[in-house]
């Protein structure tokens, strides 16, 4: 049996590296998580007999907020890395837990109201995939600061979990941006 060489170089036939492969693996898996759970609320919404309106009860001014915290610590993770190395990471982990604390702090006030999963469909689509959402936005912070605590950002090493981190914070906007249609604009 052989093993594959953990490198930090790219192979010279796809000039991809293990790095990039796990981590393109590691999204596709993430992808298909979120899109069985956003296909599943498609399905029921335009299944059901009728829907509650969710400008009742969801609050598009949090939900803005959250865009822009996320909007931020991925600007920061992604584009400002090159200029500000690990206080670009920092701060993106700092953003997206903001984007956390908000994400509760909207949890903890519909609960208060009585509004929890079991009320209706929609609160019950739009608690798994936020929280589950949430949870990736946390996962990144932490990969943020691993990442912060590695090295420099010269080195081959951190310079490709840079690359992996840049890509999961694609991913991560580009489910939020999802939700964000699915529950507060369509």
């Amino acid at each position: 049996m052989s093993t594959i060489p953990w490198t930090y170089e790219p192979r010279p036939d796809t000039r991809a590296t293990n790095v990039r492969v796990g981590m393109w693996l590691f999204l596709a898996s993430e992808a298909m998580l979120f899109a069985s759970l956003l296909s599943a609320y498609v399905m029921l919404r335009t299944g059901a007999a009728s829907w509650p309106q969710a400008g009742t009860l969801l609050d598009m001014r949090q939900a803005l907020i959250n865009t822009g915290l996320l909007a931020l610590a991925t600007l920061a993770t992604v584009w400002l890395t090159n200029r500000m190395g690990r206080a670009a990471l920092v701060t993106g982990a700092a953003l997206a837990m903001g984007f956390v604390v908000v994400k509760l702090i909207e949890y903890q006030s519909k609960l208060a109201a009585g509004l929890h999963p079991s009320t209706n469909l929609l609160l019950a689509c739009w608690f798994t995939l936020t929280g589950i959402h949430a949870f990736h936005v946390a996962a990144g912070a932490a990969a943020n600061l691993w990442v912060a605590a590695g090295g420099d950002s010269v080195s081959p090493q951190t310079s490709e979990r840079l690359k992996a981190l840049r890509l999961y914070w694609g991913l991560v906007d580009l489910v939020w941006v999802a939700i964000l249609i699915g529950f507060y604009v369509y």
